[in-house]
């Protein structure tokens, strides 16, 4: 059996057809029960059981289960007046999210400016309940303990969570695709149950049904598939602690010894709240090229889990990062790094703006389209994902740590224009097939340095000020000063 055979070994028929069997089922349940991570694992697998059993009806149990999410995601505390105002909250929320259903069913009965604006309609309202939410957290001085701060707290964690979600439906709605859908034909991607982050892993209604596996062959597929990514996670998990153990001297347990040989290398973060004063220059870099490698295998391992028990329930859906580390060009980062990420700024940045600049030319309307969405999309994405941490201090300290946010974005989107424009020069060019194995090494380097050192201006978040990441910018060539 060659390599590539053995790689692939999810696509082998004969196991496929074992799969699909029931003593393959239950192999692949108790896979989910060994590798889903974390929190997720026994959630996952009580679910999962009963859509390896009834394939057909896994979108009604999904659905299901999304209530479950819902309420778990709702403040629990042990008082029975904030037990009832959870289940009250729950309600509402559910509420909100069957109404943006039925606005999406019946789009075009809407007014004439929520058709023209849907997305931004759905915004304003889901953020403006999550503003008002902190509001008046702080207006009545509200503490976490008191049932006043279940509904509260809930709306403002759960609508951001929820509004890039809301607005795939919204976009559904506008294409005229959820007229004959039942609610809860899009409540379990809404409230999903394989987790995720404010950025929804496997889009919408649209992406999701099209990737759905049908076939019993194609189901056993998708589900070997889930395994295989599930235990690729844990292995770039490994992978993780031991650079860490091995470059930061982290005493992770089982690799005390790699730690006791650690380079003594500082986490990025560190370096960048400390200062370049305090590493040499090749420290400093040092520190760059580790924080870009640590911040791949995180963003790896936490894709490769959500992505994992998508294809257990049977979505054939992308992966959310492939060998981005290999890739010659900046465009091609940004592809392979955060698929779904960049699929959000795409669809609700980059082709509104693209066809609404069509009056421009070409590359003017490829600049714009980019701007909007790596570097415009990119900061209002992350101010609604950190607003409490930005607003929630004095008015100099927000806009200081906002900076840096902006300069993050608006050089992400310079460097993804000139990627690719220069991508385009050389499609257009005649010659050799490839690069050289030299020039690809040289490439790819080339990509490392522009992530590594734009990586310094969103590690920490919102912790770091534009102050400290200019500072250790300038560090980077040399320039260092005292901090007074």
């Amino acid at each position: 059996m060659t390599f590539g055979r053995l790689w692939r070994w999810h696509d082998e028929p004969g196991l496929a057809a074992w799969v699909a069997t029931p003593v393959g089922r239950v192999a692949v349940w108790l896979a989910a029960l060994l590798l889903v991570p974390g929190a997720l694992r026994l959630p996952v697998a009580l679910v999962l059981a009963p859509t390896l059993v009834w394939p057909e009806r896994r979108i009604d149990v999904l659905a299901l289960a999304s209530l479950g999410v819902l309420l778990a995601r709702v403040p629990s505390p042990t008082d029975p007046l904030s037990l009832v105002l959870r289940v009250a909250t729950a309600g509402f929320l559910l509420g909100v999210l069957y109404l943006f259903f039925q606005a999406a069913r019946r789009f075009r009965e809407l007014p004439a400016l929520v058709r023209r604006f849907p997305i931004a309609t759905a915004h304003v309202v889901l953020l403006g309940m999550a503003v008002a939410a902190v509001a008046a957290r702080y207006a009545l001085h509200v503490r976490h303990e008191t049932p006043l701060a279940v509904p509260l707290v809930a709306l403002q964690a759960l609508m951001p969570f929820l509004v890039w979600r809301v607005s795939y439906l919204m976009l559904a709605g506008r294409r005229g695709t959820v007229a004959k859908d039942r609610f809860r034909d899009h409540l379990f991607y809404l409230m999903p149950a394989w987790g995720g982050t404010q950025t929804p892993y496997g889009k919408g209604h649209g992406y999701l049904m099209q990737r759905r596996a049908v076939s019993a062959a194609d189901l056993a597929v998708s589900r070997l598939t889930g395994i295989k990514l599930l235990g690729l996670a844990w292995v770039w998990w490994g992978a993780g602690h031991a650079l860490d153990a091995w470059v930061h001297g982290d005493g992770t347990v089982g690799l005390d010894w790699l730690a006791a040989h650690a380079l003594g290398w500082p986490r990025l973060g560190d370096a960048v709240g400390n200062g370049p004063e305090h590493y040499t220059l090749a420290m400093r870099w040092a520190a760059v090229a580790a924080g870009l490698v640590g911040n791949v295998l995180d963003i790896a391992v936490y894709g490769h889990g959500v992505v994992g028990v998508l294809r257990l329930f049977g979505f054939r859906v992308f992966r959310n990062t492939y060998k981005p580390l290999l890739s010659p060009s900046v465009v091609e980062f940004w592809n392979r790094y955060f698929y779904y990420f960049k699929e959000l700024m795409v669809e609700f940045f980059f082709y509104p703006t693209y066809v609404a600049t069509s009056r421009f030319g070409q590359r003017t309307r490829m600049f714009l389209a980019i701007m909007a969405a790596a570097a415009a999309g990119n900061l209002y994405y992350h101010l609604i994902r950190d607003f409490t941490e930005y607003v929630a201090i004095d008015a100099h300290h927000t806009w200081n740590k906002i900076a840096g946010r902006a300069t993050y974005s608006l050089f992400l989107a310079l460097g993804i224009f000139v990627s690719m424009v220069r991508e385009q020069g050389r499609r257009g060019k005649k010659g050799p097939a490839g690069p050289s194995a030299l020039r690809r090494l040289r490439a790819i380097a080339g990509v490392w340095v522009f992530f590594g050192v734009l990586h310094v201006w969103s590690v920490g978040s919102s912790t770091y000020g534009f102050d400290q990441r200019v500072r250790f910018s300038l560090g980077l060539v040399g320039i260092t000063a005292s901090h007074d």
